[in-house]
């Protein structure tokens, strides 16, 4: 019985902190970190925090499941690919290869949060009933898993067309238990591939929440702003886009959308405000515009 065994809380805090630290990467300035929370959408977000070259890009893989795209192409004949130089076409082929491992990602996901469970709950519970058999019958039941997850994960890029040498190079980190559940990080940013225009992002964001998330950059972009840009890799994505997409992007916000109480809102980042300012404190003293219908209060 589970009440019978005796479990070193200790060696679970320490186990947990270690498969928590696997969260922290190497992480170029240039590059754009896009996360997903459990079921919820993916948003593009600053890293929890750093520390020189190392960044938090997630707390708790694969429960957030962290993509790193960086607008340096890791794969050159990827890049060079002529169907990148077209937008439609891109964003279509980028869809159908998320598609195709939307499975196979969910199922790296499951058993990702079932290793972490298994190293921080199972193997010290085995370990207390059974001693040193039960540590090394649960360490090996981790390497069978780490080692079956990283077949699974081969096999999904080498739907992609990468090579078998490079997909294993890119797989090979699963071996070890604590850093398996990135395998869903990994399929999903070789699907999306290099950052090299904005097709990836809106592949994982959507289009609505695309042109939701680059507004603030795309009326920098309109208005000729020159004040110094948040993000750079960002401000010349933006740049590449066409007028029309920008436009789209900055169009007036929907009365309805706003909050009931907002007599005025900022036309950039679409923050509201409901007393007598006059600008928008988190946009460079932008002036604020006055909601259709109602007064200033």
């Amino acid at each position: 019985m589970l009440g019978d065994v005796s479990i070193d809380l200790g060696t679970v805090v320490l186990l947990a902190v270690v498969v928590w630290l696997d969260g922290w990467r190497r992480r170029p300035n240039d590059a754009l970190l896009v996360t997903r929370s459990g079921l919820g959408p993916w948003t593009v977000r600053p890293p929890w925090t750093r520390a020189g070259p190392l960044a938090l890009v997630a707390l708790w893989e694969p429960i957030v499941v962290p993509v790193l795209l960086s607008p340096t192409a890791a794969h050159t004949e990827v890049a060079a690919a002529p169907w990148a130089r077209d937008y439609s076409v891109a964003l279509a082929r980028t869809r159908r290869r998320l598609r195709r491992v939307r499975l196979v990602v969910v199922a790296l996901r499951a058993f990702g949060i079932l290793m972490i469970l298994w190293i921080i709950l199972g193997i010290p519970v085995a370990t207390g009933r059974f001693g040193a058999e039960g540590l090394l019958y649960g360490v090996l039941a981790a390497f069978v898993l780490a080692i079956e997850l990283t077949f699974v994960t081969t096999v999904a890029l080498r739907r992609f067309g990468i090579p078998f040498r490079r997909a294993f190079r890119m797989t090979a980190p699963l071996l070890s238990p604590f850093t398996t559940p990135r395998a869903a990080s990994i399929v999903t940013t070789a699907a999306v591939g290099p950052l090299d225009s904005v097709v990836p992002l809106v592949a994982l964001l959507g289009e609505s929440a695309f042109l939701a998330w680059i507004r603030p950059y795309a009326f920098d972009e309109l208005a000729g702003r020159t004040h110094a840009p948040e993000n750079e890799t960002i401000v010349n994505l933006v740049r590449t886009l066409p007028r029309r997409t920008l436009e789209r992007a900055v169009e007036p916000a929907v009365d309805h959308a706003l909050n009931d109480d907002a007599a005025r809102y900022c036309p950039r980042c679409t923050r509201t405000y409901r007393d007598v300012m006059e600008t928008c404190d988190h946009c460079s003293e932008l002036a604020l515009v006055a909601v259709r219908g109602r007064g200033a209060t």
